[in-house]
C-alpha cells in the first residue's frame, strides 16, 4: 500500500510503520509489516522463490553451497530494492511531502489506517484515521 504523507505544519512529526494498522469494515487490525516482516514473506512468496531459482540458474551449479549462495543473493537484493521504497520510520518536516509503502497483510479488505503519529515540537502522539482508497 502507498502512503503519502503532506505536511502543511512548521511541527515536525515522527510515524513509525510499527504504530500504522489497517482497519476492516467489522473494526479488526492489522499491523503494517515491519521491513524485515516483508522480506521475509516475499522470500517465502513464488516470487522470491522464482527469483531464487533464476538466480541459481544463472550462478554456479555447485551443489548445496551454490544454492544457498543464490538464496543469499536473492534475500540481498530483496532486502535492497525494498529499503528504496519502505516507508519505515520517518520524520515529516514542516513544508515537505513523504511519500513510501507498507506492507499489510494481503486478502484483507481495509477501510481506514488507524496512525499513531508523533509531534516531535509538542512532545505528544495523535492518533488519526484515514480513509483507504
Amino acid at each position: 500500500m502507498r502512503i503519502v504523507v503532506r505536511n502543511d505544519d512548521t511541527s515536525e512529526y515522527y510515524i513509525q510503520a510499527e504504530q500504522i494498522f489497517g482497519k476492516t469494515a467489522n473494526g479488526d487490525l492489522y499491523p503494517a509489516y515491519r521491513l524485515d516482516q516483508s522480506i521475509e514473506r516475499i522470500r517465502q512468496s513464488e516470487l522470491g522463490e522464482a527469483m531464487a531459482r533464476g538466480a541459481a540458474t544463472v550462478g554456479t551449479a555447485g551443489g548445496l553451497s551454490g544454492a544457498s549462495a543464490s538464496a543469499d543473493a536473492t534475500t540481498y537484493a530483496i532486502k535492497r530494492e525494498l529499503r528504496k521504497v519502505d516507508w519505515g520510520n520517518r520524520v515529516v518536516y514542516g513544508g515537505r511531502i513523504e511519500h513510501g509503502f507498507l506492507f499489510m497483510k494481503p486478502g484483507v479488505a481495509y477501510e481506514a489506517l488507524e496512525v499513531l503519529i508523533y509531534n516531535v515540537n509538542k512532545r505528544e502522539n495523535t492518533r488519526v484515521s484515514l480513509s483507504v482508497r
